[in-house]
């Protein structure tokens, strides 16, 4: 009777190891397809082919919002019977090599997002303050912002003229920028 008492827990313990590796990996993969699809949304060659295909790429992070809380909570259910079943079974390398490595791009997914996320764009009218070139990188001042140009941008821009300037910065490096669009001011 002992036995199969033992048999049953056996049984159960690994009904739950084995819901517990579904929840995760559903979990996971919710995240990575949201953080893919964000990361081609943002490509904007996209939106010039196919403006649908665009708004589609972001579904899966507009579903994940409400997902992965919920994947998340029935994962931490299945972990939390398992303690509760006082599991001694060591981990293998192999899977403290995956949670390892799972750790790791969950860090660098937060990572990009989070700085995504503090992009923003200014468009004016600017008056070019200084333009340099630091070895293959150019560069136009405008106010207080460091814009990065193309070459050619940089070789038709002149300095202390008014310019139609349409840039893109990040608030966490906001003395940085990336030039999108120029044109002189009729003036």
């Amino acid at each position: 009777m002992n036995k199969k008492l033992q048999n049953d827990e056996e049984k159960d313990l690994e009904n739950i190891m084995k819901k517990k590796k579904i929840a995760l990996y559903c979990l996971l993969a919710t995240i990575y397809i949201a953080f893919l699809g964000f990361e081609l949304g943002q490509y904007q060659k996209i939106n010039y082919f196919n403006y649908g295909l665009h708004e589609l790429l972001y579904l899966p992070f507009n579903l994940a919002i409400y997902l992965v809380p919920f994947l998340f909570l029935i994962y931490m259910f299945f972990v939390l019977q398992s303690f509760r079943r006082k599991t001694n079974k060591k981990s293998s390398n192999k899977t403290k090599f995956k949670t390892v490595l799972i750790v790791i791009s969950l860090i660098f997914i937060t990572y990009i997002l989070n700085y995504q996320f503090h992009e923003s764009n200014t468009v004016g009218v600017f008056t070019i303050v200084q333009k340099f070139q630091t070895g293959k990188k150019y560069f136009i001042q405008v106010k207080d912002c460091k814009i990065r140009c193309t070459e050619t941008e940089f070789n038709l821009i002149t300095v202390n003229k008014e310019y139609l300037v349409d840039y893109n910065w990040n608030s966490l490096s906001p003395n940085t920028g990336k030039l999108i669009y120029i044109e002189p001011t009729s003036k």
